[in-house]
């Protein structure tokens, strides 16, 4: 831990270096869970089956698109009670590779990536580069975040976003730097 009274290593600037050996890292995440995918085709079953449910709704209301509120009504009808970021990113990759269980699962590596590089953005807005970077590795392997990379759930989607807005809220400087504080209202 760094005891000299000079602060200038805190918020240091971002390392290029880091974030490649960051993306290095997701990118074993992703092979791994893409090889597992492949390998272990289980059916869906509770939560998990109403989140494919949900993902092929919106999928099949985007083949019916019509520029009106009423067609975004319908929308948001389709799953009122759950943070629908998820569900979207499921949907676009079921019209790319429909009728495949690896479509709906495929956003979690999507979001373990804005998981680990908002993690790291708060490492080294609050302490340095270095501290950032490890922050952002450690958490993509804790368990139940290696899991959930592998399920159909919305909670890896939650924790990111989660993640994102801590770290735009502090980057905001009290909601003085106006782009970033506009940024955190759209994440939150």
């Amino acid at each position: 831990m760094n005891t000299t009274s000079d602060a200038s290593d805190h918020g240091s600037k971002i390392s290029w270096v880091a974030l490649l050996i960051l993306f290095g890292v997701w990118g074993l995440h992703a092979a791994v869970d893409l090889v597992i995918f492949k390998e272990a085709e289980v059916p869906p079953y509770y939560d998990a089956a109403n989140h494919t449910n949900i993902a092929m709704e919106i999928r099949d209301h985007f083949d019916r698109f019509e520029p009106s509120l009423a067609w975004f009504d319908e929308l948001y009808e389709i799953s009122s009670y759950y943070p629908p970021c998820y569900h979207l990113f499921a949907a676009v990759c079921l019209k790319i590779r429909p009728q495949t269980l690896d479509s709906v699962r495929l956003p979690n590596l999507f979001f373990l990536g804005v998981l680990m590089l908002s993690v790291y953005l708060l490492g080294n807005l609050l302490f340095d580069s270095r501290t950032g970077l490890l922050a952002g590795i450690l958490i993509s392997l804790f368990p139940v975040v290696h899991g959930l990379t592998r399920e159909i759930y919305v909670d890896l989607a939650v924790l990111a976003w989660a993640a994102a807005g801590a770290y735009l809220v502090l980057a905001s400087d009290r909601f003085g730097r106006k782009g970033i504080a506009c940024l955190f209202g759209v994440v939150c």
